[in-house]
């Protein structure tokens, strides 16, 4: 699909990425606006992060990793996929936080972060350190986060089938907000296993901000 589309700036990121980061940069402005007029309400930062984490992680992977840019591919590697890892444990912090909801104890983000952070350094960067081979070492590396990827889609749809039932006499707003969540949960989690396929630009970033946007529609609602 990134062949549809033109790139700009003389590098990689393509005018459907832009239009992503406009896009995003417009809820925002928004949002800040929203946020300055009640500094107080903790929820509206929160929103107001998750947004500027979102916008970050589109720009960063839009450009790099890129052979023809002049930074050492090692650390364009850790950029993006520290935008990436940044992202999720964020995204799922903000899911406990204000959508509260919950995995069990050994997926809160603190533990996520840490495990993420460890297969990271061991399984990418000892792994591209020692054979410069990114692709063995986005497999290795990738394996555990995709693992737990599946386990956030096996137990988001368990729940949406088994909680069916429960919300038909549920107000029509909160069964979006409901199901515009962990449809969110979906499209997240989608994250690594893309990842691990190969730099899929179009599909990973627009997967991943489908999640932003059915977030944003929970959050709002």
């Amino acid at each position: 699909m990134e062949s549809y589309f033109s790139t700009v700036f003389d590098t990689r990121m393509t005018t459907w990425s832009l239009a992503i980061v406009c896009f995003e940069a417009m809820i925002l402005c928004f949002q800040l606006i929203n946020w300055l007029s009640r500094p107080q309400q903790k929820e509206r930062l929160r929103f107001l992060i998750l947004t500027v984490l979102f916008i970050i992680y589109t720009i960063s992977n839009s450009i790099i990793p890129d052979v023809n840019n002049w930074i050492p591919m090692i650390i364009q590697y850790t950029i993006s996929y520290s935008t990436g890892i940044i992202l999720a444990t964020y995204y799922f912090y903000f899911l406990l936080v204000q959508m509260d909801i919950r995995f069990g104890l050994l997926f809160n983000p603190k533990i996520l972060l840490f495990s993420l952070a460890v297969t990271f350094s061991f399984g990418y960067l000892l792994t591209f350190h020692l054979t410069n081979d990114d692709q063995l070492a986005r497999y290795i590396f990738l394996g555990f986060p995709s693992a737990i990827a599946l386990y956030f889609c096996v137990e988001t749809i368990r729940r949406l089938i088994t909680n069916k039932a429960s919300h038909k006499t549920s107000g029509s707003l909160y069964v979006i907000s409901y199901y515009a969540s962990y449809f969110g949960i979906i499209f997240m989690a989608l994250m690594p296993v893309l990842v691990f396929f190969g730099y899929l630009q179009f599909w990973s970033l627009t997967i991943v901000n489908i999640s932003f946007l059915l977030t944003g529609t929970a959050y709002l609602l």
